[in-house]
């Protein structure tokens, strides 16, 4: 679904071979960003489809995804984890661990922010403990007040 200015319709864009010049890009349809969410929250996009210019970020994505199709790491499949089998499941993670990584070519990406994702993702958030703190800074002063109050 898109929204050329005029009318709001499905377009089918030929991915094969994507626009190049700026003249081209400008002239594909676009799309509100509250409808965009819309559509998104109710399954309407199918795909989406980002046109970037050629840099080394776009050069390490594209071996990270040769990479990926080669060694069967990630996968466009929206199909839900429960319905997947056990063995699948394994070879997925198998396939994901630290080992098996050292010949992606975002490695030394993944070692340098590892410390950023968590080893399990928590359900929900903490439970609030109900302690406020507010920090107060004195102009001109190296020290400041902390002051801390139970709900």
């Amino acid at each position: 679904m898109v929204n050329d200015g005029s009318s709001v319709g499905a377009y089918t864009l030929n991915l094969v071979v994507p626009p190049k010049s700026a003249s081209e890009v400008v002239r594909l349809p676009t799309l509100e960003s509250t409808r965009f969410l819309q559509d998104l929250r109710s399954d309407k996009i199918k795909q989406i489809c980002v046109l970037v210019t050629e840099d080394e970020c776009v050069a390490d994505i594209r071996s990270a995804q040769v990479f990926a199709d080669n060694e069967r790491v990630l996968s466009s499949s929206s199909a839900c984890e429960i319905v997947l089998d056990e063995k699948t499941r394994i070879e997925r993670y198998t396939s994901q661990s630290w080992e098996s990584l050292k010949t992606n070519p975002l490695y030394k990406d993944l070692v340098e922010f590892w410390d950023v994702f968590p080893e399990s993702v928590p359900c929900e958030l903490p439970k609030d403990k109900g302690t406020r703190h507010e920090i107060e800074l004195k102009p001109g002063s190296k020290y400041y007040v902390m002051k801390q109050w139970p709900l």
